[in-house]
């Protein structure tokens, strides 16, 4: 016969926020001017349950998806009006989307932009024909969508 005690169960740990608490947060951020940090770990908690989703699961930039995230939060919240709306957590779930979507975007033009770089570096290697690219002028370019035209126009110009 087993004499020992049996343990208490664990104290859970809250994983999620509600409305109303999250509400009263930012209805003192409004009044007070001071970011709380109860109002921080709220928007920590968001942001992290929404990156375990299976649309963001997979990224190995997550955190830095999390980092946009967080700053987006922050900048959109002075603009939630509590009297036109009581679903605070709605709101700030979908500027973290949003975040996490655009953040995305910006990752696969990145990609590609160094795709077609490195791509166009193996053409003019393979190639000894070709006249030299300036590669200092294609470091130079923000992520665009006229790389592939930057890049044609830039290949073996007629010297004079």
């Amino acid at each position: 016969m087993n004499t020992q005690p049996m343990e208490q169960p664990k104290s859970k740990i809250n994983y999620y926020v509600k409305n109303k608490d999250l509400l009263i947060e930012i209805e003192k951020l409004h009044n007070t001017n001071e970011f709380s940090d109860t109002l921080g770990r709220y928007i920590l908690k968001i942001v992290n349950g929404l990156s375990h989703r299976p649309n963001f699961n997979g990224y190995t930039y997550i955190e830095d998806m999390k980092s946009e995230a967080h700053v987006a939060i922050i900048k959109g919240l002075r603009n939630f009006n509590p009297e036109k709306s009581n679903n605070p957590f709605a709101y700030i779930t979908q500027i973290a989307w949003n975040a996490f979507i655009a953040f995305i975007g910006n990752e696969k033009k990145k990609s590609r932009t160094k795709k077609r770089l490195f791509d166009l570096k193996e053409i003019i290697q393979e190639d000894d024909s070709m006249c030299a690219i300036n590669y200092s002028h294609y470091c130079e370019i923000e992520i665009c969508e006229d790389v592939e035209d930057v890049i044609n126009n830039e290949i073996c110009e007629d010297e004079d």
